[in-house]
């Protein structure tokens, strides 16, 4: 009876999907985390109520404010400024006087965003008590009510790459709504959970429904097949728990799947495509164990979405699945 709940599941979603046609096998391959950090969390400043986005991994000085790596790398950091009582130029202020400048540059370039038209400034900048070349970046807009500032330094030999991937991704969003951000960069808001028929502490998505223990679906699974199942097994393997889950789907996972280093543990991602009843969907099965449990962690999605949801829904669920303390 140990695994009636887990195949009560997967017989309710074959019995909505039942699939047809070929499966196909995603090649192996190794997901790693770049050197440079691109994945975000959303914060919010307490006055005015403002929200940006935040580079994971990055250690908060305050909120909005936040350096790569103090020990190593304190001259990287990212820092977000919203005042509702002053102007730019105001705001601007003791920020250019930090950097020793007297103004602005003259030249500029403008980045229009949903919310705001951004002006941007680049220069170079040498502190005092060092020899070493600064590159700073600050963007400025404001509406009839507040001015908004965002600031980042790096090194030059980084700055390219920071620039594009934490820099444009903060002033495209810094300003809108919280939900508004999680859209547009694909952060999906996680509710914590304690599992305790499996043993673990997880997550799903805020707004999804429960349909058992560790299952979860977005909506009308009649509708919408989006589904995420969160579950463990304390005397089967990783590989026996993924192969009793793909046999009663009819599917097959092939080859070792893609490597994802989660904070406490390795997981192994199997993709597999199947049509059912005409329409593309993906299963994304993730699979680890350690002394404890074998995990199992399945993501279910129209084919067209799965990209995004590896991202914001599936990466984010494996980093937090852990037994409970």
């Amino acid at each position: 009876m140990r695994y009636l709940v887990f195949l009560c599941t997967v017989f309710m979603l074959t019995a909505c999907f039942r699939a047809q046609d070929s499966v196909t096998a995603v090649p192996e391959s190794n997901t790693q985390a770049s050197a440079f950090v691109a994945d975000f969390e959303i914060f919010t400043l307490d006055a005015p109520i403002i929200s940006g986005v935040a580079p994971i991994g990055w250690e908060t000085l305050s909120t909005g404010n936040y350096v790569r790596d103090s020990e190593n790398d304190g001259n990287t950091y990212i820092l977000h400024f919203a005042n509702n009582q002053q102007t730019i130029e105001e705001s601007l202020a003791p920020i250019l006087t930090a950097f020793e400048q007297d103004s602005l540059p003259t030249e500029s370039t403008t980045l229009v965003t949903s919310a705001f038209e951004w002006t941007l400034y680049t220069f170079t900048y040498t502190a005092p008590d060092s020899d070493q070349p600064l590159q700073v970046d600050i963007a400025t807009t404001a509406n009839e009510n507040t001015s908004f500032v965002i600031v980042m330094q790096t090194t030059p030999e980084a700055y390219t790459e920071l620039h594009e991937m934490i820099l444009l991704p903060s002033v495209q969003v810094f300003g809108l709504p919280p939900d508004d951000i999680r859209v547009a960069m694909g952060i999906s808001a996680l509710t914590p959970i304690t599992v305790q028929q499996y043993g673990i502490d997880t997550a799903y998505p805020d707004g999804w429904q429960a349909v058992n223990p560790g299952s979860w679906s977005r909506g009308d699974l009649q509708e919408d097949p989006t589904t995420l199942i969160v579950q463990t097994s304390s005397d089967l393997s990783a590989r026996a728990f993924r192969d009793l889950f793909a046999e009663q789907l009819a599917i097959t996972t092939e080859g070792q799947g893609d490597t994802y280093n989660a904070p406490n543990r390795d997981w192994r991602i199997f993709t597999v495509t199947v049509s059912a009843q005409g329409i593309p969907l993906t299963w994304q099965i993730a699979s680890a164990e350690d002394n404890q449990f074998a995990y199992l962690v399945v993501l279910l999605t129209h084919s067209d979405e799965a990209d995004a949801l590896l991202e914001s829904v599936l990466l984010p669920v494996l980093d937090v699945t852990n037994p409970t303390a």
